[in-house]
Order: C-alpha cells, then sequence, then structure tokens
C-alpha cells in the first residue's frame, strides 16, 4: 500500500498554495491543509494569499501579522503587503522581492485566462480537454514559462481526476519542457494518486538532469529526499520495487560520473541505497558549474520537499 497525501505534509502544503492561486474552486485542498498539524506560519501565509486574490485586505494584514518574517514563509509577507498597497514599500523591496511581485502579476494574468478556457474544455471531454490544455501550455511558455509549469501541472492533475486518458497530454509536456522537466511535473502531478508511478518519474527526471548536468548536489539531495519518501511506503514485494532497483543502479552510476559518487554495496537494498546517496550528498561539496547552471531551480521542486515539512516557494 502507498502513502497518501496526508503523509506528505509538504504535498497537502503545495495542494492548498495552488488553489490559493490559480483561481479554481479546491475546498478539498483547504480542508486537507486545516486538519494537517504543519507550520503554522505556512498556513498563514497560503490564508493571507488566497485573501489577496479575493481582495480582502484587512483579512489578509490579520493573518500576515501572526506569520514571523524570519520563517521560510515570511519572506512573502513584504511581497504580499506591496501587491496589496496596503503597506508603502515603494522602493524598500530587494531585488529578488521586486521581480517575484512582477513575475506574480505577469503569471497571475496569462494563467487566470487559462485557467478559464480549459475549465470551458472540460464538459466537452477528455479530447477537447488534451487539446486545449495543450495548447495553452505552449501559448504561456512562449510568455512566461514558469506560470505555464504551473499549467500543465494543474491540466496533468485535473486530467487525472476526471479519468481522462493522460497519455497524449503527457507526451506534449515532454515535448514541451523537454524529459527532466516534464517527467518532474508529471511526478508532481501524480504523488497523491498514483505515488508509484511519481517515484519512477521522480527518479527518471533526477537521472535526466544529472546527465545533462543542469543540477546541483543539494537540488540532487532534495529529489532524493522525495524518492525517499515515497520508496519507504512502498510494500516490499511492489513489482514496483525491481523497476526502482534498475534506476537506482542507473542513478548511482551517473552520480558517481558527474559527482565522482562512490559505490555501494550491490547487496544494498533500494531504501538503504538511497539513504546513503543523500548523506553522500549532504556532506560533500558541490562541482564548478558553468553560468547556465546558475539559474533558480522552478518552484516546484522546492514544493515537493518532505524533510522538515518546510516548503520553499520562489513563486504563487
Amino acid at each position: 500500500m502507498y502513502a497518501t497525501s496526508s503523509t506528505f505534509p509538504s504535498t497537502v502544503i503545495s495542494d492548498a498554495f495552488e488553489a490559493a492561486t490559480n483561481g479554481m474552486h479546491n475546498p478539498e485542498a483547504f480542508a486537507r491543509l486545516e486538519s494537517l498539524e504543519a507550520d503554522q506560519n505556512w498556513k498563514n501565509i497560503i490564508y493571507a494569499i488566497r485573501a489577496f486574490y479575493n481582495q480582502d485586505f484587512g483579512l489578509m494584514n490579520n493573518l500576515l501579522i501572526s506569520v514571523d518574517p524570519g520563517s521560510d514563509a515570511g519572506r512573502l509577507v513584504r511581497v504580499l503587503r506591496h501587491m496589496a498597497g496596503t503597506e508603502d514599500y515603494s522602493g524598500k523591496l530587494t531585488k529578488s522581492e521586486e521581480r517575484l511581485a512582477l513575475r506574480v502579476t505577469e503569471n497571475t494574468r496569462f494563467l487566470n485566462s487559462a485557467v478559464r478556457q480549459l475549465k470551458e474544455s472540460i464538459d466537452y471531454g477528455e479530447e477537447l480537454f488534451t487539446e486545449t490544455a495543450s495548447l495553452l501550455i505552449k501559448e504561456v511558455k512562449q510568455k512566461t514559462p514558469v506560470a505555464a509549469g504551473r499549467l500543465a501541472l494543474w491540466s496533468f492533475r485535473i486530467c487525472i481526476e476526471k479519468g481522462f486518458d493522460d497519455e497524449a497530454l503527457a507526451d506534449n509536456i515532454l515535448m514541451l519542457f523537454g524529459q527532466a522537466e516534464g517527467l518532474r511535473l508529471i511526478a508532481l502531478s501524480l504523488m497523491e494518486t498514483e505515488p508509484e508511478s511519481a517515484l519512477i518519474c521522480f527518479t527518471r527526471s533526477l537521472i535526466r538532469r544529472i546527465m545533462d548536468k543542469t543540477i546541483n548536489k543539494t537540488d540532487a539531495a532534495a529529489y532524493m529526499e522525495v524518492i525517499e519518501a515515497l520508496l519507504t511506503a512502498c510494500a516490499e514485494n511492489d513489482p514496483v520495487i525491481i523497476d526502482i532497483s534498475e534506476l537506482l543502479s542507473m542513478l548511482e552510476s551517473e552520480l558517481n560520473l558527474y559527482f565522482g559518487f562512490p559505490s555501494i554495496s550491490m547487496d544494498t537494498s533500494p531504501a538503504a541505497k538511497i539513504s546513503a546517496m543523500i548523506k553522500h550528498l549532504t556532506i560533500s561539496s558541490d562541482p564548478v558549474y558553468t553560468e547556465e547552471l546558475q539559474e533558480p531551480e522552478p518552484a516546484e521542486v522546492k514544493l515537493a520537499r518532505v524533510s522538515k515539512n518546510a516548503v520553499q516557494l520562489e513563486l504563487f
């Protein structure tokens, strides 16, 4: 048996965060958030973001007062107040905060329009929904890639929830975003409903990133924490264990080539193997990267981190 979303606090937080920002009515996501024993700072910031989009700035400010400004979630307090105009932060935001405020404004405009069109296409069946989603994702990606990733993530989840055939949409996501990024988006979409498939997709995505040399050790370890959480939820005799064992051997080989990773005993179980990989990555230094590798990871990698129930968010 696999773990449900309640096993992964970060998934619950991620779902509620997405529901607060994409304009979709999703009371189930907030019900799960309310029942979750998680960092209250994240709960308050998510409710504050929902209030911001509802233009209830009084409620937003009341919630923000309860957010520790020194926490991870607290990094969004100034940005929210600035965008709401409830306090004068003009000229006081850091460069990264200003970029975030600008990206939120741009992404929201594109996403709201796209989501409205997708809502209308759902009632006409899977063929029209898949075609509309693929065209909209492609269009949004030309203007704002981050928003396109969020739209792809949401579209694939809807495809699964409605019982639509997801193969065509998955193929288009992989074509538009590439193997590494496309597999990551698909994996995030599957974490709650098909964790065994998410496990395979996350591992394949990580292998692809290492082969492409587009990941550092910190983010590789974050990937592995998600893989470890999904793996430990699997029954020992589950067929996916055979598949993941083969992929972990491939992952170990790529880690050795890119990071100089030491070999692990062939008799080591998959769970022990991934644990050893995480330990090695977190105690060793990063290699030297080219300029193209210094671009920040998209927000969803940080949404997926399950350790310490903390979700590092760069974009809403």
